[in-house]
């Protein structure tokens, strides 16, 4: 026997129905302390693992937040989270939500992350966004009883559990590419193939330059020597727009490690294109390097036609002395960031790279052979990571679908007797 439950059977609430909403404890600067119970405050909505304030004192326990609570980000950020990273106490602007008799706790986090456009264009300012209390009992939702709460709640759930272990896989092998770019542009690798030891153990295979320790092999030498650095929008100003032609690629498009995102992206036209492209001379390995705001993003060009704002300077491989892969790389190590950061703060001391700035920065030189030992090691881990990140998209992309379909019952959930095994 299998029991279905239709959308039309779904009884009407509020959202002040379904659960109560505890805003949390109004801090003061004073309150902070470098150790006790730690502050959930928007940040930590947004990066959990990143830095805390904590309080040493009493707070109402209603403010106490435990792993598996359901917080709501009602004020600046909207946003909704199950919070997994121990113990805190939650500061104001954001609400606990605990879950009325009859209805499922994840459900509701369901429910508000799918309505978080509905509600927030009800919310007030147009920069600020604000929900008051008031406007939670006036938005109204379809809800289904518990047990199918229970259910969706459980399929979508899962989902979510695959997209975090993707993301725990992509940030690892994101680590590991760190460590060995780092490794692999101060030692670099012997003829096998393989690391150099490095220079505490080996000491007679390096030597001492204006930049650092390199490999013997090695020398030093500008970057503008062995790499044409070009602006491709001198004018700093945005061409006109057109309905049809190609999009504008500025540091906000880059996706991922290697793509690009121009859904939300201006337009202009076949002329524009070919201006810019005369001036260029694009390059399908060409390197597109964020020079402004987002420093230090790197991508190829690809295969798609676009058109450049001032943000990015693209970068060509001169003289066949550097591969356009090793050059991909070697702009998006630390190594070479952070020697940008060093110049930076000593000579120019604003977020915006000049094209002769980025020539002038002295870099180390390995052989052609050299870089491509190092191209292949690094291409290896790059497709991991880029299969992974194509993984996380499509697992976003089936939870957006499934969202919509489970909340709305465009797909009806059943269940089946003597199984608890839910039927979609």
């Amino acid at each position: 026997m299998i029991e279905q439950f239709n959308f039309e059977n779904w009884s009407t609430y509020s959202l002040a129905d379904i659960a109560n909403y505890h805003n949390g404890y109004a801090f003061k600067p004073t309150d902070w302390a470098e150790e006790g119970t730690k502050i959930i405050r928007i940040e930590q909505l947004n990066n959990p693992d990143g830095s805390y304030d904590y309080f040493n004192g009493n707070y109402p326990s209603i403010n106490a937040i435990k792993d598996g609570d359901l917080i709501f980000s009602w004020s600046a950020t909207l946003k909704v989270v199950i919070w997994k990273h121990g113990p805190a106490v939650l500061n104001q602007h954001l609400f606990r939500v605990d879950e009325k008799t009859g209805f499922d706790k994840k459900f509701i986090y369901y429910v508000l992350d799918y309505n978080m456009d509905s509600i927030s264009g009800g919310s007030h300012g147009s920069t600020m966004k604000h929900i008051r209390r008031g406007e939670l009992s006036k938005f109204k939702i379809k809800i289904p009883e518990l047990f199918i709460q229970n259910k969706i709640a459980h399929i979508l759930s899962a989902l979510d559990s695959s997209i975090e272990e993707t993301e725990k896989l992509i940030k690892k092998y994101h680590k590991i590419r760190t460590g060995m770019m780092h490794d692999l542009f101060t030692r670099g690798v012997n003829s096998d193939g393989k690391l150099r030891p490095c220079r505490t153990q080996s000491p007679d295979l390096y030597k001492k330059t204006s930049i650092g320790w390199i490999p013997n092999e090695w020398s030093v030498i500008p970057f503008g020597n062995v790499v044409n650095v070009i602006d491709p929008n001198p004018s700093h100003r945005y061409p006109n727009e057109s309905e049809d032609g190609y999009p504008i690629c500025s540091t906000e498009n880059f996706f991922g490690s290697d793509d690009f995102d121009y859904s939300k992206s201006k337009k202009v036209s076949e002329f524009v294109y070919q201006l810019q492209n005369n001036r260029c001379q694009f390059s399908s390995l060409d390197v597109i390097f964020a020079r402004k705001g987002r420093l230090g993003l790197a991508r190829r060009y690809g295969s798609d036609k676009k058109v450049f704002s001032h943000t990015v300077v693209i970068m060509k491989p001169l003289n066949n002395k550097v591969d356009a892969s090793w050059l991909l790389w070697l702009a998006r190590s630390n190594w070479f960031l952070d020697g940008i950061s060093h110049e930076m703060n000593t000579n120019l001391g604003v977020p915006t790279l000049g094209v002769e700035f980025i020539k002038g920065i002295n870099i180390p030189l390995c052989s052609m052979d050299e870089q491509a030992q190092i191209n292949r090691l690094l291409d290896k881990i790059a497709e991991k990571i880029h299969a992974f990140e194509h993984e996380l998209a499509k697992l976003e992309r089936i939870k957006a679908g499934l969202l919509h379909d489970l909340l709305t019952g465009k797909v009806t959930v059943t269940r089946q007797e003597g199984t608890e095994v839910p039927h979609v």
